[in-house]
């Protein structure tokens, strides 16, 4: 493994100390020499050696809660996979071009066998991009969970959204259990409990992106000045209808139709501002024979809070527009007419940094290199940039989060990098070209923090690498170029200036709204619609992170058993299985996503009945190798609904099936016709890892729930698999009456689970 010089974050090695990087590499034995780096490798009881694969999942199996590899390597195996995908990909798309048209099965229907990933131990909160603090276990140290570094089936893998903001970090643990402990888990919430999108929404702040749900009186947004304003009021809402409103710059947010809006008309000679609400706009159409009719005022450059870097902002810009930062000394690329540019990098480079001689490259083109005359065989430059995860090609860039979420001044000068080496500038068009979906995304953000708009517009190409190129057209009120070529040609566009234009706006459902007042005198604040949150986007973010394949099944009222399972095809006389939803995850150990749960029917419920309990699915109508479907250790359920599983209890979830409440009855009694006696319960609890202690409080909890069961003073007991996963999750998060409150009575009505909550703290000793 070679990863780029610097100080790339290390883990310990449990069985000789040594600061390392992989334990995998650690343990690996020379070719040569038949000798690793671990003086403690692991034996064979006779004393003969182990391969290195035996080796390492013996390390494993002695250390199960210890790292295998720290982020840092990670980060660099990912980036190799992604290499070796995109070579895979190509030759699978050349045999897709080749395969006749009798009978055409993807990859996923006809691999046979197990499949098998590489799997390595990471810290959660790396992985996830948390602090410690907030996602740790009850000791205070890291979760431990298993990452996928090789990807079967990448088309399966969701895809990161980096804007995702993980809230509830305590949701997030019990998806990552659900995951790694294979325990099926149903995620709901019911209206009220933060899940509508509107109160979802991540807006910036001066403390950085929070949800819009969870800002309270006191705390601090944006005004449309650019500057921090105190919320004095927050007034909940309710479920309201909202609007998607969209603008010219392809932006747009979600409100409902009360909402004010200060707007400007485009006809309006003066210019004066009117305030007007969402079905107001509606009402009086938003166009007129020469445009669109109303605008909004642009927000002025936010202020957040200065920061120091190392590399200079502008500096940094120039790198990541025409740097080539993957070898062994940075490069910068420029043009023969902007040679003020590198006089510019010169001057702003830390002391000891300087810029090489000038390398002529073509007839308009050179380049030069960075140089730093303090460090023997080394470059500062070049390890602050792996440390910033910049070492990567172009279809892979991106501007760091701490030069993004900086002050006026520093991200108006990183702009002007960027914008001087892969920006145009001709009169009052300007525009910015990259090649990384992820920097186009990046650079249109900082331009409307700085008071711009960015029109993105994408392209598929084959010409480049990452088969992606777009252009962002840029409006800006100040000159976002610093070099002398680019600048002079630029113009302010007097008769077109950067205009925020009302374009669209359309019915966008029913959600949770919510409206503050701040105290900034024209009343506005600034909100941004990243991407909205619900149940679903928390399971397939994290399954994301982790490289974890996941399918999801939405569940309705058109669902069919086929969809769930599979079925026979017949083709030009020729008949193949083509397998359900279900059936794959099953098989290739992806997870099984089972949306709308609430939804589903009882002959769709009924198949899920033996998964659920840990045994194989059975298909009658299937080829021979589909018929008995195992579970893959690494497949997990997990379900999402509106409603606890006993039926809508508000009135606001209509089309939920009572069905449902027959089969979360069979979770609870799983062995109801003769449970076991308490002294072979306990024994049983104990065999899992489950101490004495809390095994002899969970078996009284259980006789106390069985017995008010009988007397009818609770709706539903609790079965031996609930009582064991209580035991399980209780244990692995020190805490027993979470762990029943997640495996039993946050699926009990709320009367019942009342009750039972009662039972708990009393039994644990907890008020």
């Amino acid at each position: 493994m070679s990863i780029e010089k610097g100080k790339p974050k290390t883990i310990n090695c449990k069985l000789c100390g040594d600061s390392i990087l992989s334990v995998a590499v650690h343990l690996r034995a020379s070719t040569e020499t038949g000798k690793c780096d671990c003086v403690k490798r692991p034996i064979n009881k006779d004393g003969s050696a182990m391969t290195d694969q035996e080796a390492f999942e013996e390390y494993k199996r002695m250390y199960p809660s210890a790292q295998t590899m720290s982020t840092d390597a990670l980060n660099y195996m990912k980036k190799v996979q992604a290499e070796k995908l995109k070579e895979s990909v190509a030759k699978v798309e050349m045999a897709t071009a080749e395969t006749s048209d009798d009978i055409k099965v993807t990859l996923t229907h006809s691999h046979s066998g197990t499949t098998e990933y590489r799997t390595e131990r990471v810290a959660a909160n790396e992985i996830l991009d948390l602090p410690l603090s907030r996602l740790c276990n009850s000791t205070g140290r890291e979760i431990i969970v298993d990452t996928f570094i090789n990807r079967p089936f990448p088309e399966y893998v969701p895809d990161i959204n980096e804007a995702y903001v993980f809230n509830d970090t305590e949701l997030v643990k019990d998806v990552l259990m659900m995951f790694t402990a294979g325990m099926p888990g149903y995620l709901w919430g019911h209206a009220g409990t933060g899940k509508a999108q509107p109160i979802d929404s991540i807006i910036p702040t001066p403390e950085g992106m929070k949800r819009f749900g969870d800002l309270q009186v006191g705390d601090k947004v944006f005004g449309s000045d650019g500057k921090p304003t105190t919320i004095v009021e927050v007034f909940p809402q309710g479920m309201k209808p909202v609007f998607k409103i969209g603008f010219r710059d392809k932006s747009f947010t979600r409100a409902c139709g009360e909402h004010l809006w200060t707007t400007l008309s485009s006809h309006d000679y003066k210019q004066e501002t009117i305030v007007r609400s969402t079905q107001e706009m509606i009402d009086a159409g938003l166009k007129h024979t020469t445009g669109y009719k109303f605008k909004i005022p642009l927000v002025k450059p936010v202020t957040w809070s200065d920061r120091e870097h190392f590399i200079h902002p502008y500096v940094l810009g120039v790198m990541i527009g025409d740097g080539y930062a993957v070898g062994t000394i940075p490069i910068i690329s420029i043009g023969v007419d902007d040679m003020d540019i590198k006089d510019m990098v010169e001057k702003l480079l830390p002391l000891g940094v300087r810029t090489d001689v000038l390398r002529k490259t073509s007839e308009n083109g050179c380049q030069f290199t960075v140089i730093d005359e303090t460090v023997f065989h080394g470059n500062r430059i070049k390890n602050e940039i792996a440390r910033l995860g910049l070492n990567v090609h172009s279809g892979e860039k991106f501007i760091p989060s701490e030069y993004l979420f900086d002050s006026e001044k520093n991200r108006m000068a990183l702009l002007c990098g960027l914008m001087d080496t892969d920006g145009t500038s001709r009169g009052n068009r300007i525009g910015f070209s990259t090649t990384s979906r992820k920097l186009a995304e990046n650079v249109k953000f900082l331009v409307q923090s700085l008071g711009g708009t960015a029109i993105l517009k994408e392209h598929k190409t084959s010409r480049h690498k990452s088969g992606y190129y777009a252009e962002i057209n840029v409006k800006m009120l100040v000159c976002p170029f610093k070099s002398k070529r680019k600048s002079s040609n630029w113009m302010p566009n007097k008769k077109n200036p950067p205009s925020r234009f009302i374009t669209s706006i359309v019915p966008d459902g029913s959600a949770e709204c919510m409206c503050i007042k701040v105290k900034a005198d024209d009343s506005l604040y600034v909100t941004e619609n990243f991407i909205v949150t619900h149940n679903t986007s928390l399971v397939s973010q994290v399954a994301a992170r982790l490289g974890r394949p996941l399918i999801r099944s939405q569940h309705t009222a058109s669902t069919e058993e086929a969809h769930i399972t599979g079925q026979i095809l017949a083709k030009d006389g020729r008949t193949y299985f083509e397998a359900g939803l279900l059936s794959l995850a099953m098989k290739h150990g992806w997870i099984y996503l089972a949306d709308e749960y609430d939804f589903a029917y009882p002959q769709i419920l009924s198949l899920y009945q033996p998964v659920l309990e840990g045994e194989p699915l059975i298909l009658k109508e299937a080829t021979p190798d589909w018929r008995k479907v195992q579970r893959h250790k690494h497949f997990a359920f997990v379900a999402t609904g509106n409603t606890n599983g006993s039926g809508d209890e508000t009135g606001l979830y209509q089309g939920t099936n009572q069905q449902n409440a027959a089969n979360y009855s069979r979770f609870a009694i799983v062995s109801k016709v003769n449970y076991l006696p308490i002294d072979q319960e306990k024994v049983i609890l104990m065999a899992y890892g489950i101490p004495e202690q809390l095994a002899n409080k969970l078996v009284q909890f259980a006789k106390r729930i069985r017995e008010a069961y009988e007397a009818h003073e609770i709706a539903q007991p609790i079965g031996p698999r609930e009582l064991l996963n209580a035991g399980l999750v209780g244990t692995m998060r020190s805490n027993p009456v979470l762990g029943l409150q997640k495996a039993y009575i946050n699926k009990l009505p709320s009367a019942s689970a009342i009750a039972a909550n009662e039972f708990a703290q009393r039994i644990f000793g907890i008020a």
